[in-house]
């Protein structure tokens, strides 16, 4: 026997031993897997129930879904920014809008703290459904479980829409990867790529899915069924259409993942998401999604070299490269590897002879678990964070109460330049009386010439004229920063901005030739 034959063969006989000495196979009954993932998630509660709102795209994306609803269509302009206000602009999660600023409007800034736990639980809820349509052992499902909730890491604890976004992965796999079709699974996919598409840019992803599976499942090889699912895939593009903006949504994902234009170009080399994964551990993708995408690719490397699941393989190694190439994917790498490779985990399990434990219980015994969790869990962050007023809502990152508190201070209709990551925050505290930014983290909605500009106030040490000169040439009239940052400082050295007012770390400054009351 080949030495590394013999290796994996100790390896295997070693795991066979401590399945017979370990209590395993009352580990992997089935009430005792589910109360396990049921008390995880009470853990993921108690420890991030009074989470703050710290990811700059949640407000600006309730602040546009509060225009919406008091207007009643999706905007077209950039509108919010002094600097490109008729600059064209697509908000590809315009439905995510509409429900963050339903939320807020009847439970208040509380509300996105709220959705933390909510959205964690939907997502694990999915997971264990979605687990269970590609798994026939307990076992299984388990480290599937675990590979996945590990991977996706902080992922699951925020409201950022590409990270809600990753439920419609989850409901499309379920739906769509498993034997036999049938009408109603056919429209379920439909409509799940209709929301979608009003949802997140995403979108697409939906489509590629249902078009895979229609040379992953074995049943569906040569038969009508291959057909009919890529009859569903052709109906799922073509109620991507029925969006606000029509083509010009698909347009928009398409210069995005081409970088071939100015503005986009520009995203794909300044903005930390879209550069290579290398460059964006730990703050941007975490040590731990490195871990859960290098099982990934080790779980794709086994189903290939064994010749099963390959159509799967192939689709989950090409999002392993996307994610290599750029981090913003990585999350999805590891949340398809898991669903897709599931089965690979099975056989695997099967192979090492590893306790298969009783038989997954039900889809409605799960719901029956999780369900009740997610209501309990959320009526528990609701009833902690009870007492906490608005402005704490807001994390340090975003400006704290500090921010809040001079943005409602500045007079309607202000003209104010901020930094990146709180401009969400000015624009949710501001823009329903008119104060606009010099720069937020819409980015695709504005030209290249204003975010290089922006860029170029918040990171670089301009001189004071030359600092100044910027925001006075395209109008700015206040300015919003901590006190200790090199642009404040550069700007009161040049005699051009003022002192305002000051809150905590942060201070208001106006520009000098603004006298008198606006």
């Amino acid at each position: 026997m080949p030495p590394r034959r013999r290796e994996v063969a100790g390896l295997a006989g070693l795991g066979r031993a401590l399945a017979r000495f370990l209590p395993l196979r009352p580990l992997l009954e089935a009430r005792v897997v589910l109360g396990v993932v049921a008390l995880v998630y009470a853990a993921f509660c108690l420890m991030h129930a009074a989470d703050r709102v710290a990811d700059p795209d949640v407000l600006w994306v309730a602040a546009a879904g509060r225009d919406i609803l008091s207007t009643g269509h999706a905007p077209t302009a950039n509108g919010y920014a002094f600097t490109a206000p008729m600059h064209p602009w697509v908000m590809h999660e315009w439905l995510f809008g509409v429900v963050y600023a339903g939320l807020a409007k009847v439970f208040g800034v509380r509300a996105f703290g709220l959705m933390i736990t909510a959205v964690d639980g939907l997502q694990m809820t999915l997971l264990a459904v979605a687990l269970g349509t590609q798994t026939k052992r307990l076992s299984a499902w388990a480290l599937a479980m675990v590979l996945v909730v590990v991977g996706l890491n902080a992922s699951l604890f925020q409201t950022r829409p590409p990270f809600v976004a990753l439920a419609f992965v989850t409901l499309m796999v379920a739906i769509v990867f498993r034997p036999g079709w049938s009408y109603g699974r056919a429209l379920a996919a439909a409509g799940i790529e209709l929301v979608w598409a009003n949802a997140h840019g995403s979108f697409p992803l939906g489509v590629l899915l249902v078009f895979a599976s229609a040379f992953s499942e074995a049943r569906a090889r040569g038969t009508r069924e291959r057909s009919h699912r890529l009859a569903s895939a052709a109906a799922c593009a073509a109620v991507t259409v029925l969006n606000p903006y029509g083509l010009r949504l698909h347009a928009l994902v398409l210069h995005y993942a081409a970088g071939d234009s100015d503005i986009s170009r520009w995203i794909h080399g300044s903005i930390l998401e879209f550069r290579p994964l290398w460059e964006a551990v730990p703050v941007y993708a975490t040590w731990a999604q490195v871990a859960g995408l290098l099982v990934i690719l080790l779980l794709a490397a086994s189903a290939l070299r064994r010749r099963r699941f390959m159509v799967r393989a192939l689709f989950v190694l090409a999002w392993v490269v996307l994610a290599i190439a750029q981090a913003r994917n990585v999350s999805l790498a590891v949340l398809l590897g898991g669903l897709l490779l599931a089965g690979e985990i099975d056989a695997l399990t099967t192979e090492r002879g590893l306790p298969a434990g009783e038989p997954l219980p039900p889809a409605r015994r799960m719901l029956a678990v999780m369900i009740p969790m997610v209501v309990l869990g959320v009526a528990f962050a609701a009833w902690t964070t009870r007492a906490r007023p608005d402005d704490a809502w807001l994390a340090d990152d975003l400006g704290g109460a500090s921010l809040a508190r001079l943005v409602r201070a500045l007079p309607d209709g202000a003209r104010v330049f901020t930094l990146f990551q709180p401009s969400g925050a000015v624009l949710w505290e501001g823009a329903g009386r008119g104060v606009l930014v010099y720069y937020d983290p819409r980015n695709d909605c504005y030209p290249v010439d204003v975010a290089k500009d922006a860029s170029r106030l918040e990171f670089q040490r301009l001189a004071p004229d030359v600092a100044a000169a910027l925001l006075e040439q395209r109008g700015t009239e206040y300015v919003l920063a901590p006190g200790a940052h090199p642009l404040t400082r550069a700007l009161l050295e040049s005699g051009r901005f003022r002192e305002a007012g000051s809150d905590g770390d942060w201070t208001t400054l106006r520009a000098a030739h603004t006298e008198g009351p606006r």
